[in-house]
């Protein structure tokens, strides 16, 4: 059983549990590789009859994109689960080290094509910043029009509004107008392609590599023409 990692090889040995001593060219290869697919993990599986008398299963896991923390029931606390790129909630196996940042605005009780565009709008942001987005540790796309991230300035974790385009753009504006010294002491806005990106001073030891925590947050108010603005 090739390329497994992480799924459970306990589930998909017993999906074949009918067909041991028996010929396997009585095996119905299309309902096993669907109970393959239900099994957490395996995004593909393909089975392939060896004469006289072997299977070779090939196995295509998951691959995570961003850890999530998701709402536990009657608001007692969260759990800390995996996404992929499609929106598939994904249990963590343990133990795990894996350098993705945490997505928040995603809930268990959402659709997958919701939770897939939430994740895509975050691909579509890291994407466009490269090596700028390099110490980004949260995106926040519960509004995946206004998208925010939290990254490290100065020793500070800060959220920062990016909107919906020019993400690269605007995070080079914003480097190259925070104050150079003396710390980060006041919101700093800069309108950049007519819109605004707004910054504001958050906790000072968010670690990106630690399992998600939230972090104290900042709320963002639209101004009339479009941009933002931050407040306490």
């Amino acid at each position: 059983m090739a390329g497994v990692a992480h799924a459970s090889r306990t589930r998909m040995l017993a999906t074949f549990n009918a067909d041991f001593g028996r010929s396997v060219f009585l095996m119905p290869i299309a309902e096993r590789r669907r109970r393959l697919l239900a099994v957490d993990w395996v995004e593909d599986a393909s089975i392939a009859r060896i004469w006289p008398n072997q299977i070779a299963v090939r196995i295509q896991e998951r691959k995570p994109v961003a850890f999530v923390n998701i709402p536990a029931p009657h608001g007692r606390g969260a759990r800390v689960m995996l996404i992929d790129a499609e929106g598939v909630l994904l249990e963590p196996p343990r133990p795990i080290a894996l350098h993705v940042p945490v997505l928040a605005g995603i809930t268990e009780d959402q659709a997958e094509p919701e939770r897939r565009q939430r994740v895509q709008a975050m691909l579509g942001l890291l994407d466009d910043l490269g090596a700028l987005g390099k110490d980004i540790s949260e995106v926040n796309a519960a509004d995946s029009q206004n998208l925010i991230i939290v990254t490290r300035v100065e020793g500070r974790a800060l959220e920062l509004v990016m909107g919906n385009q020019n993400f690269a753009a605007r995070m080079q504006n914003f480097w190259t107008t925070i104050p150079k010294s003396g710390g980060i002491r006041r919101t700093c806005a800069r309108s950049i392609f007519g819109s605004t990106t707004a910054l504001r001073r958050g906790h000072a030891n968010h670690e990106p590599e630690s399992v998600p925590r939230r972090r104290h947050r900042y709320r963002q108010q639209p101004h009339a023409s479009g941009g933002v603005h931050g407040r306490r």
